[in-house]
């Protein structure tokens, strides 16, 4: 996605296999480089294939995609806001199975998690200004007969 120096190395075992079966690896790169041609930003992607793993209920996709969210810039509440809106679809106890395989990620990185909130400047939301309210326009006092 984007700069692929700032995502983690693959587990051991995945360049193991790609070493192994080097056309695989490939073609594996393609299919993800195709997924991404589109207007979806790096962020947005990457959320979005987070979610798609926390859906099919794979444990291994979801800690690969809270590892690569957190080195993309998301922070713990982020990612498990994510997995709470997941609540509506999977139902609660795939939620909470969920949510026990990304808190496993999210303990696991916690310092990464820290050093890119040190070191990246978090964007503040524009907050709306609310119009002022007209002043009210004054009576004029009504003379005493």
């Amino acid at each position: 996605m984007g700069d692929d120096k700032k995502l983690p190395k693959p587990p051991k075992m995945y360049r193991r296999f790609v070493e192994k079966y080097p056309g695989l690896g490939l073609a594996w790169d393609a299919i993800g480089e195709t997924g991404r041609q589109g207007p979806l930003s790096d962020r947005e992607i990457r959320l979005l294939k987070l979610g798609v793993a926390m859906g099919a209920l794979r444990e291994g996709a979801v800690h690969s995609g809270v590892r690569k969210a957190i080195f993309e810039g998301f922070g713990a509440e982020e990612i498990e806001q994510a997995v709470a809106l997941a609540a509506g679809t999977l139902g609660l106890p795939s939620t909470v199975a969920v949510f026990s395989w990304a808190s496993e990620t999210l303990e696991k990185h916690a310092k990464d998690i820290k050093k890119r909130k040190k070191t990246s400047k978090p964007k503040k939301d524009k907050k709306e200004k609310k119009p002022k309210k007209p002043k009210k326009e004054k009576k004029p006092k009504k003379e005493a007969k």
